[in-house]
């Protein structure tokens, strides 16, 4: 059976996305192949056109899997995008993106003095670009970026930001004509920090402007040959079963028992999962040194670390010859394919949550106590949104230069120092 082009753009209803009637599940997977020979301050973009014969080669694995989703960490929003994103819409791959690089985005460590234009100028030209294609599923303001205590205090700038590619995708679209994304966050796997009342609640309440349209979450508790009890995935199905937005796992798939079987992706699209979640995206594609990928791509054999291991004698089940090298597929692929493609368990009657899915933008989460403290809220927007409405209005930019070409090239927008704090810690690639 051919795959269908992901052409037609998702949508949120309520608390489930939807391909025109038919409810959609993201069956996918982390795609962050790191590049040959990346240069220092390079943007490691896996889906970028330069490197669009490395794509060709893979999406034909990502298809025999079955996958409908690819989730990337980092888009250099240098380079055109035009041929990746094709490949994969005619191939049904939908792309979740996340706005930050390791070189702009805001830091755990001071995240309100790293609130500044130059930073959301950068996410704001990222989002332009990812609008402009109909299998964007939605972005990510930002990743793992809350992972302890200390680093709660940067939620009500992750609610900025928010607040910023909402607005900025609402002006794209009036005068451009593109796309105005769902955004999400993709939240870490703390079980302490991220799972309590409180750091869901304020990204999920209040104006829609600043409010999450869907959201993404880590989890690795799932086992081996587990169960919902064993693994813990009771409590944390209970723990979102209340939020009228769509949810899936952002990555997932511990490879603690290996060859990996994936029980938990059995799991995922059964009920009583698929009442609650829309599916995940398995980490991860590419074989690396930490041993969770899914194949070992052309050039991985040439890496000191896995000279050193013995990935391909203990979990190699096939190699290919590709015109790049060796293809090692890794016993990983086969059992991931198996599990997605066992059907899906879910029943049209349940709730949607529409009405809850309006009522949350009711609340005013400033008049309410958060775990961060009082003191610290929202900031104000860094962006001069008064020049930007006279400088669209003065003349409608052309289909290939993006709202945030034109700031950076007239220098509207304002320039702010923020508090003073120091340090910096910026979620990489790992």
């Amino acid at each position: 059976m051919p795959t269908e082009p992901s052409s037609i753009p998702i949508i949120i209803r309520g608390r489930y996305f939807w391909r025109g009637d038919d409810r959609f599940f993201v069956r996918g997977v982390v795609y962050q192949p790191q590049k040959n020979n990346l240069q220092p301050g390079e943007v490691n973009d896996p889906i970028a056109d330069d490197r669009i014969h490395e794509l060709e080669r893979n999406v034909p694995l990502l298809t025999e899997l079955g996958i409908n989703t690819i989730f990337i960490y980092f888009i250099d929003n240098q380079k055109p995008h035009d041929r990746a994103m094709k490949l994969l819409e005619q191939a049904g791959i939908y792309v979740v993106a996340t706005v930050s690089t390791p070189f702009n985005c805001i830091h755990r460590a001071n995240p309100y003095a790293s609130y500044n234009s130059d930073k959301v100028s950068h996410f704001l030209r990222t989002a332009g670009i990812m609008s402009c294609y109909p299998n964007t599923l939605g972005l990510a303001a930002a990743d793992a970026l809350v992972n302890n205590h200390q680093s709660l205090r940067a939620t009500p700038v992750i609610k900025a930001v928010i607040r910023d590619l909402k607005r900025y995708m609402i002006w794209s679209n009036k005068y451009n004509g593109t796309r105005i994304l769902p955004v999400s966050y993709s939240a870490a796997d703390v079980l302490n920090i991220t799972r309590p009342q409180g750091f869901l609640e304020y990204l999920y309440l209040g104006d829609q402007a600043s409010a999450v349209d869907f959201w993404m979450c880590k989890n690795y508790s799932w086992v081996g040959e587990s169960s919902m009890a064993m693994s813990g995935w009771d409590s944390f199905l209970s723990r979102y079963e209340k939020f009228a937005i769509p949810a899936f796992l952002s990555e997932y798939g511990t490879n603690l028992i290996r060859p990996r079987q994936f029980h938990e992706t059995r799991a995922l699209y059964s009920d009583p999962m698929t009442r609650v979640f829309s599916g995940g995206c398995l980490y991860d594609f590419a074989e690396g040194p930490n041993g969770y990928g899914l194949v070992a791509l052309p050039g991985t054999d040439e890496t000191g670390w896995f000279g050193k291991s013995d990935i391909v004698e203990t979990h190699g089940a096939e190699t290919r010859d590709t015109d790049a090298g060796k293809l090692y597929i890794l016993y990983d692929f086969g059992n991931y394919m198996a599990a997605l493609a066992e059907p899906t368990s879910h029943n049209s009657s349940w709730s949607t949550m529409e009405l809850e899915a309006v009522e949350r933008h009711n609340v005013d989460t400033s008049l309410m106590s958060w775990p961060w403290g009082s003191e610290l809220q929202m900031p104000e927007t860094c962006i001069d949104w008064d020049n930007i409405e006279e400088l669209i209005g003065a003349g409608m930019p052309s289909p290939l230069e993006t709202i945030t070409q034109r700031l950076e090239s007239t220098s509207i927008l304002e320039r702010t120092s923020g508090q003073a704090e120091h340090g910096s810690t910026c979620r990489t690639d790992d």
